[in-house]
């Protein structure tokens, strides 16, 4: 089994100074280059007819190299390497700058694909820094992949690191999923996987290296969630009761209620009145009817002599929510105020202090309210409304 904690710089061909180059993306081991997937990919199977090409295209070039031209520089002395690639539509040049190497790569008459974007200059076809590949017997399907880099580190570079990991002889990773469940949804394997998430031979494979990859980092999250809901039925909580006030509050309101909302109410309730910690999401569209169903939860609270906290995204929608509730529970005897960021220290501050001697009933805010210095006597409920 190939040991994935060791250092990247134990990888052939990757020595001290591109080891800290892949420090700075946060690559320090062979798991976290296997892992640095590809940001996108480059589809070299499918080549444009030169004749076809405007500026700005993206794409892959096939054709014989014309002409390696390795004498000229421009106005700046910047020295130009120039190769002309000719096929059936026409002729295309790749251009590098300040590379002088690179001209001894090709030889006239070999096929080579330039991949990268084009530039119309009088009429002439270029690609500036193309990335380019010698077209042999065996060439498989080319779909490149495409990495996020720093630098002076290349995509050649990675590629070759990452292949090196791929090609050595032992297995890269433990298969943790039991057969079943990969039967049962369809998934690859994780270690054929891992090699057709950088190196696919299709696009039908790449989808199902995906698929399998986003399986198990969704899987991972629902087990970390699961655990953590587990963990807070453990909490002592606090045990609600539903008093008859609730209920005349609810009859009372100048709409009826949904029968969602009803079911929700209920379901919101019965945590309320159990022992455990309530930890529980609403969603829906707007104008669906959640507040009306949060403001009920905080009435409960309230009249079961506990302190509510009502945190919104921004300033406007605290106001609102402020307003809304004032309006909504006048005449219940319930104090509620507004804290925010814009006010000014010394309201702040006497809003901290009611809070904290149990003064104020219900506090409506923004991320104001989880500052450290906001303490509560008898904090029973807290409500957030989350904006998308």
């Amino acid at each position: 089994m190939l040991e994935l904690e060791k250092p990247v710089q134990t990888i052939k061909g990757i020595g001290p100074k591109t080891s800290e180059m892949m420090n700075r993306i946060d690559i320090f081991s062979i798991k976290d280059l296997l892992m640095h997937f590809p940001r996108k990919y480059e589809d070299w199977n499918f080549t444009k007819p030169v004749s076809s090409l405007s500026d700005g295209d993206e794409t892959a070039v096939r054709g014989r190299v014309y002409l390696i031209d390795n004498s000229k520089y421009t106005s700046g002395g910047k020295h130009i390497t120039r190769v002309l690639l000719k096929n059936d539509t026409g002729f295309i040049s790749g251009v590098w700058f300040n590379q002088k190497y690179i001209g001894k790569n090709f030889k006239p008459g070999e096929e080579y694909i330039f991949y990268g974007r084009v530039s119309c200059i009088y009429g002439d076809k270029q690609i500036i820094n193309p990335e380019y590949e010698k077209v042999c017997r065996d060439m498989k399907n080319r779909i490149v992949p495409v990495y996020s880099l720093t630098k002076n580190l290349s995509q050649k570079l990675i590629r070759n690191a990452i292949l090196n990991i791929l090609n050595s002889d032992e297995n890269i990773m433990d298969e943790i999923m039991p057969s079943d469940i990969l039967k049962r949804y369809g998934l690859t394997g994780i270690n054929q996987a891992l090699s057709n998430i950088h190196f696919p031979g299709s696009f039908h494979e790449l989808n199902e290296a995906q698929k399998r990859l986003k399986f198990d980092e969704l899987l991972i999250l629902q087990l970390g969630l699961m655990m953590e809901r587990n963990k807070i039925e453990g909490y002592k909580g606090i045990s609600f009761k539903i008093s008859k006030e609730l209920k005349n509050f609810i009859s009372a309101l100048p709409f009826q209620l949904t029968n969602a909302q009803k079911r929700v109410v209920n379901e919101i309730l019965n945590d309320m009145k159990s022992d455990k910690q309530m930890n529980r999401l609403i969603q829906g569209d707007v104008g669906s009817g959640k507040t009306v169903v949060a403001q009920i939860a905080l009435f409960n609270a309230v009249k079961n002599g506990y302190q509510a906290a009502f945190m919104a995204p921004t300033e406007i929608l605290a106001m609102q929510h402020f307003e809304s509730l004032v309006s909504l529970f006048a005449g219940y005897d319930i104090c509620i105020k507004l804290l925010s960021g814009s006010q000014s220290k010394n309201k702040k501050d006497e809003i901290k202090y009611e809070l904290k001697a149990g003064k104020i009933d219900i506090i409506v805010g923004t991320h104001a309210l989880i500052e450290n210095d906001v303490e509560f006597r008898n904090l029973g409920l807290v409500i957030t409304d989350e904006q998308h």
